[in-house]
């Protein structure tokens, strides 16, 4: 679930702060996003925070889809040179 923190201007929510953490990188550190989101105009404050829940999960979706995707990715070309590096492993044993 993504953290929600309302940006205020002299007391007024003016926007709406999200923060996602997508997992651990290899250091251990997390790894984090972050958007504004811009109420819209003439929204009372319990509809904007009502929206800007469904915002977030919407954003925290598409990032998590895109990263996990991206580390499929990763991962298969990481197959492909492991494999790569077999064959020619291999090879130099037959010679």
């Amino acid at each position: 679930m993504a953290h929600i923190r309302a940006n205020t201007k002299n007391g007024k929510i003016v926007s709406y702060r999200f923060t996602v953490c997508l997992g651990r990188d290899c250091n251990g550190k997390q790894i984090r996003k972050y958007t504004t989101w811009p109420i819209p105009p003439d929204t009372s404050t319990a509809k904007a925070k009502k929206a800007a829940e469904r915002a977030a999960d919407i954003w925290e979706q598409e990032l998590m889809n895109e990263y996990h995707k991206k580390l499929e990715a990763e991962s298969a070309g990481k197959a492909w040179t492991v494999r790569r590096r077999w064959l020619l492993f291999d090879s130099n044993l037959a010679i």
